[in-house]
C-alpha cells in the first residue's frame, strides 16, 4: 500500500509518523508550514493533485487538511470537487468532524442526520456528501476534540491550560458543554486501519462523553499539573451559534468494526507512549 496524505498540520503530521513507522510508503503535501523535509508545497485551491503526485501510484489518498476553515463556500467546493474527481478510482479517507451536528442532542450515531451549524461544520457536511458522491471506495471519518502529543508536541488547548495551571491563574471551563475527546495518535491509527481495510461509509472516532470542564481536569491530572485553578463555567445564556452545547459521539460501531477502545487519559498523555521520529 501506497498512500499519499493532504496536509500536514497537527493531525496529518501524526498520520504521516504513523505510517512511516509501520514501514509504509508515504508521499504527504502542506500548504503554509513544512514540518517535514520531503513534504510537497501544495495549495487545494490552485493546484490539481497530479502536478505534484504520480496518483498511479498511489493507492490510498487522506484529506487531513483544514481547507474548510476558509469563509469562502464556492472556493471550497471547487477544490474539493476537484481533488475527489481525480480521485476517484483511489481508496479516499476524508477527516471530517462533530460539528457536523447541531449540538442539540448528543451521543450522535453514523446514522443520524448531519445538521450543522458552523459554517466549518457546513463546510465539511458539504465535503462529506461531495466524497459520497464522487468516490465509491470512501471513507469517512468523524473525530470529535482531538488532543494529545503529536511527534512530542502537546495540543494548542491543553498546553494553554497547563501553562495557564503552573502559574496558578483562574482556567474557566464550560460543564454544560459536551464533547468525546479523541486522542491524535489513536486518531491516526484509525485512520490507518480504514485506509487499510474495504469499509465504504462513515466511522465515529472518538473517546467516552465529558464535558469540556471534566475533559480538562482529567487532562491536566494526567498530565501532573494541579487543577486547584480550573472553575466550572456556564454557557452563556445568548451563545453565539459556535458554541454548540453537546456534539459528543457515539463510537459503538467503530469498536464492533474495528477493535478500538478509548485511549486512558494517562496513557494517552504520556510522551514515553506516543509516535515519535525525525522530521
Amino acid at each position: 500500500m501506497r498512500v499519499a496524505i493532504i496536509g500536514t498540520g497537527y493531525l496529518g503530521r501524526t498520520v504521516v509518523a504513523n505510517f512511516k513507522n509501520r514501514g509504509i510508503g508515504v508521499v504527504h503535501t502542506y500548504n503554509t508550514q513544512k514540518y517535514f523535509a520531503d513534504s510537497i508545497k501544495f495549495d487545494l485551491f490552485s493546484q490539481n493533485l497530479n502536478e505534484i503526485i504520480s496518483l498511479a501510484e498511489v493507492d490510498v489518498v487522506v484529506f487531513t487538511s483544514m481547507i474548510e476553515d476558509s469563509s469562502d463556500t464556492e472556493a471550497i467546493l471547487g477544490a474539493m470537487r476537484r481533488a475527489f474527481l481525480e480521485c476517484k478510482d483511489k481508496r479516499v479517507v476524508y477527516v471530517s468532524t462533530d460539528a457536523v451536528f447541531d449540538g442539540k442532542k448528543g451521543q450522535y450515531v453514523e446514522t443520524d442526520t448531519a445538521t450543522p451549524i458552523t459554517a466549518y461544520g457546513k463546510h465539511k457536511k458539504l465535503c462529506e456528501d461531495l466524497a459520497q458522491k464522487v468516490i465509491p471506495n470512501y471513507c469517512i471519518v468523524r473525530p470529535s476534540y482531538i488532543y494529545g502529543f503529536s511527534l512530542g508536541k502537546l495540543d494548542n488547548r491543553l498546553n494553554k491550560a497547563q501553562t495557564l495551571a503552573q502559574s496558578g491563574q483562574s482556567i474557566k471551563k464550560f460543564v454544560d458543554m459536551f464533547k468525546s475527546p479523541t486522542e491524535v495518535n489513536q486518531l491516526a491509527e484509525i485512520i490507518i486501519t480504514v485506509s487499510g481495510s474495504d469499509f465504504v461509509g462513515v466511522l465515529h472516532a472518538c473517546g467516552k462523553r465529558l464535558s469540556v470542564y471534566e475533559f480538562f481536569k482529567q487532562a491536566l491530572a494526567a498530565l501532573g499539573k494541579q487543577t486547584d485553578s480550573l472553575e466550572p463555567d456556564h454557557m452563556p445564556e445568548n451563545a453565539p451559534p459556535e458554541y454548540l452545547a453537546d456534539t459528543s459521539l457515539d463510537s459503538t460501531f467503530l469498536k464492533k468494526k474495528f477493535g478500538f477502545e478509548p485511549v486512558p487519559f494517562e496513557v494517552a498523555l504520556s510522551t514515553q507512549k506516543t509516535t515519535k521520529i525525525t522530521p
